[in-house]
C-alpha cells in the first residue's frame, strides 16, 4: 500500500500514477533457530555474564560486572568504603542473595559513616560466569533473595585445558588503569594427570584514590580533590578435581580473598556537624574471607528413585575490621583535645552442606523432571 499527500496554494488535486517495474524473484531461504533450554528454577528476567565478556569490558569489580545491566545498580561509597553490594529493582542489601560456587556469601552489615561490612569480595579474574536474576528467589532460597539472586562460579581446570588441548597451561596477565592508578597481576596454572586436575590462581592488586578530577583542596568537606588513599587486594584459588568418569566428578575448592585499604581522609578535617573541631581523621579497613569446600557430581545412574545425585559440604569465614582515629577537639559537652579510636569488627563463620536428587521419567506422552533435597546451614 502506498499513500501519497500533496498540499497546493490555489488548487488541489490528485492524480494517481502506477508504474509497475520487472519483478526480481529471490531463491527459497530457510532460517532456523534453537532457544536454550532454560532451568526450571529461575523465576524472573536472567542477565549471564561469562568469562570472556567480563575480559572484554575490563571489569575489575562488581560496579563494572552491571555497567550495561539494566535495573541492577551497585552501591558505592568513593570517600572510603568503596563498592558495597547489589540493588535490584529497589531492592538491595540483605535482601539479594549473592553466593559463589553454590555457597552464600555472608551479609552486609553497617552503622555509618565509621564502619560499614560490604559484600565486595570476589575476584573477577577467578570467574567463569555471572548469573543475575531479577525477581524474588524467597520461595527456593529463603527471605535474603527477596530482591534477586546473585550466582558467582569459579573458573574449573578444564576451562583452561580446553583451551589449546594440552595437560597443563601456565599464563601471567598485567594489568593498569589510569582512573585510581591500579596495577593488576594474575598468575595461573593447571596441569591434569592420571584422572586428576589442579588449578592454583593468584591475583595482587594495589591501587589509590579515584580521580575525581577536582581542584578544590582544601582541607575541609568543601574539598573536591580525593583523600589519598592504598588499596591493596589479594585473592588465591586454588582447585582439585577427580574425575572417575565424565559423569562422576569429584571436587575440592579452596579460596581465600583479603583486601586492605588506608585514607588520610582530609575532606572530614574542619567543623562537623556537632561543632566539633576535627584536626585529622585516619581510618585503616581490612577484610579476610576463605572458604573450603568439597563437592561431588554423578550423573546417569540407574535407580529407581533417582537418575542424578549432587552434594557438597563447605566451611567459610569472613572476618571485617576498621579502624577510625580522630584527633578533635571537643564542644561545650566534651571540651579539650582527644584522640578518638574506634575500632569495628564483624566476623562471619559459617558451616553446611546440600544434597540434591533428581530424577527423570515419563508418563504416556508426558515427560517430567522431579529434583530434591536438602540444606544445612549453620552461622
Amino acid at each position: 500500500m502506498f499513500a501519497y499527500a500533496a498540499l497546493h496554494t490555489a488548487q488541489v488535486s490528485a492524480q494517481v500514477q502506477s508504474t509497475l517495474d520487472p519483478v526480481l524473484k529471490l531463491e527459497g531461504m530457510v532460517i532456523e533457530a534453537t532457544r536454550p533450554v532454560e532451568p526450571l528454577d529461575r523465576p524472573g528476567t536472567v542477565s549471564s555474564i561469562d568469562a570472556e565478556t567480563i575480559e572484554k569490558r575490563l571489569v575489575r569489580n562488581i560496579k563494572d560486572l552491571i555497567r550495561y545491566e539494566p535495573g541492577i545498580n551497585v552501591g558505592n561509597d568513593p570517600q572510603r568504603f568503596g563498592a558495597t553490594g547489589f540493588n535490584i529493582r529497589g531492592l538491595g542489601g540483605n535482601r539479594v542473595l549473592m553466593q559463589i560456587d553454590g555457597v552464600r556469601l555472608p551479609d552486609a552489615f553497617s552503622i555509618g559513616s565509621f564502619a560499614s561490612a560490604t559484600r565486595n569480595m570476589v575476584d573477577m579474574e577467578a570467574l567463569k560466569s555471572v548469573d543475575i536474576v531479577r525477581g524474588f528467589g524467597s520461595a527456593q532460597y529463603g527471605g535474603d533473595a527477596l530482591g534477586g539472586t546473585v550466582s558467582f562460579v569459579t573458573k574449573d581446570p578444564r576451562d583452561y585445558l580446553d583451551l589449546f588441548g594440552n595437560d597443563y597451561y601456565a599464563d601471567t596477565k598485567l594489568g593498569y588503569n589510569s582512573t585510581d592508578k591500579s596495577f593488576l597481576k594474575t598468575a595461573t596454572l593447571v596441569g591434569a594427570a592420571l584422572g586428576f586436575e589442579s588449578m592454583l590462581l593468584f591475583t595482587h592488586s594495589e591501587s589509590s584514590e579515584t580521580d575525581t578530577q577536582g581542584d578544590n583542596k582544601e582541607l575541609n568537606p568543601r574539598r573536591t580533590a580525593p583523600s589519598p588513599q592504598d588499596n591493596e587486594i589479594y585473592n588465591v584459588l586454588s582447585k582439585l578435581l577427580y574425575r572417575f568418569d565424565e559423569n562422576n566428578v569429584l571436587r575440592l575448592t579452596g579460596e581465600w580473598m583479603h583486601s586492605q585499604s588506608e585514607i588520610d581522609a582530609l575532606h572530614a578535617r574542619d567543623k562537623d556537624y556537632t561543632n566539633r573541631f576535627v584536626h585529622s581523621l585516619i581510618t585503616n579497613d581490612s577484610q579476610t574471607r576463605w572458604r573450603v569446600s568439597l563437592d561431588h557430581t554423578l550423573d546417569r545412574l540407574d535407580f529407581s528413585l533417582f537418575d542424578s545425585l549432587f552434594w557438597r559440604a563447605y566451611r567459610q569465614k569472613t572476618a571485617t575490621t576498621q579502624i577510625t582515629d580522630q584527633d578533635r577537639t571537643g564542644n561545650r559537652v566534651l571540651e579539650g583535645r582527644h584522640l578518638i579510636n574506634r575500632i569495628f569488627s564483624f566476623d562471619n563463620d559459617d558451616t553446611g552442606g546440600e544434597f540434591r536428587f533428581g530424577k527423570q521419567f515419563s508418563t504416556g506422552f508426558l515427560n517430567h523432571a522431579l529434583e530434591y533435597g536438602g540444606q544445612y546451614s549453620l552461622n
